[in-house]
């Protein structure tokens, strides 16, 4: 599943930011391919998360069941060493210069990541040995991998061993993180294992502490599960509570397949208006910006068949639908 798309270009005159971002870009699509229909494999894309004081601006980030993988964009298209001191150089129109190391920068980015995690780890992983032990992130698997253009030349043959192992072409990802992502390498192994309960706390977290401020309101950021009962003010980004369920008319809508026959159409809480309202995504879940009054409204449900107060919103392409505990599922939007 993919959470966030990276982020636009703010200076499209700079030739090199505009080549950064065409690689960056050609990443996500590959990793959209491979896992935007995965409900176990979780995908950020320009991920920016901030840890004692300390940033991590990671271009791409992988959370699965054994652990997670951090991915690091790198537009070359000349030719690239890594000597035995893992230094790296590149070359361009022929002329060769040093570089920073994008594996050490992985590194240090997955050490703010590890410790954010670290902190939060008893309200996000389960307690072990009947409750008795809290689980940690320490054993927790952590892949680093430079992906470079794939008109890039890399000159494999000095390169640290390691280094070899983690430098990358864009186009060769795909099959090499299916296989690092995939729960079949479980049963060859006793490495410890994320529940999918505790996946989607790991992902539902880490989109609440990206703080890139383009993300305030992206629609397209998604995840199955996510349950706030906020709404967000019209007239700012932060957020209030909202103190009841919004009030709901049933409408005939399109059926879910595989769905109970259970279709409903929410309405604005303060005008009514069931026409003009705009499903958006801000920092603390689904809201409908209503037209007519221009107030919001959060995507706060009941399930209409049962009461279920733990109904989930979740979002596919146009779609947004409700999931209650009881199995009842129905179109909102």
């Amino acid at each position: 599943m993919i959470l966030t798309s990276p982020r636009e270009l703010t200076n499209p005159d700079n030739l090199y930011a505009r080549a950064g971002k065409k690689q960056e870009d050609a990443v996500a699509f590959y990793l959209r391919r491979a896992f935007g229909s995965a409900d176990d494999v979780f995908v950020f894309n320009d991920l920016m998360l901030n840890h004692e004081g300390e940033c991590a601006q990671i271009d791409h980030l992988i959370v699965h069941t054994f652990g997670f993988v951090i991915i690091e964009s790198k537009s070359i298209t000349g030719e690239v060493k890594v000597n035995s001191q893992g230094e790296w150089s590149r070359s361009y129109k022929g002329k060769w210069s040093g570089m920073p190391s994008p594996i050490i920068q992985a590194q240090l980015q997955g050490a703010i990541l590890r410790g954010l995690l670290k902190n939060n780890a008893s309200k996000l992983l389960d307690k072990l040995l009947m409750g008795l032990v809290q689980a940690g992130f320490g054993a927790r698997d952590l892949a680093i991998y430079c992906a470079v253009s794939n008109n890039a030349i890399l000159h494999r043959d000095n390169m640290p061993k390691k280094i070899q192992n983690q430098v990358v072409k864009a186009e060769a990802l795909v099959d090499l993180l299916k296989k690092k992502c995939s729960k079949a390498r479980g049963y060859l192994s006793t490495e410890p294992g994320f529940k999918l309960s505790e996946l989607k706390k790991i992902a539902e977290f880490l989109l609440q502490e990206n703080c890139r401020p383009d993300l305030k309101d992206k629609e397209e950021i998604t995840l199955s599960g996510i349950d706030h009962e906020q709404e967000t003010d019209s007239n700012s980004h932060a957020p209030v509570l909202s103190e009841e369920p919004i009030s709901s008319v049933v409408k005939p809508e399109l059926e879910i397949p595989g769905a109970a026959k259970i279709q409903s159409k929410v309405i604005c809480k303060h005008c009514a208006e069931d026409q003009k309202l705009t499903p958006k995504y801000g920092k603390f879940g689904y809201y409908l910006a209503c037209a007519s009054c221009e107030k919001n409204t959060a995507l706060k449900h009941l399930c209409f068949e049962c009461g279920e107060h733990t109904v989930k919103i979740s979002k596919r392409g146009e779609v947004y639908s409700a999931i209650c505990p009881g199995g009842h599922e129905y179109r909102v939007v």
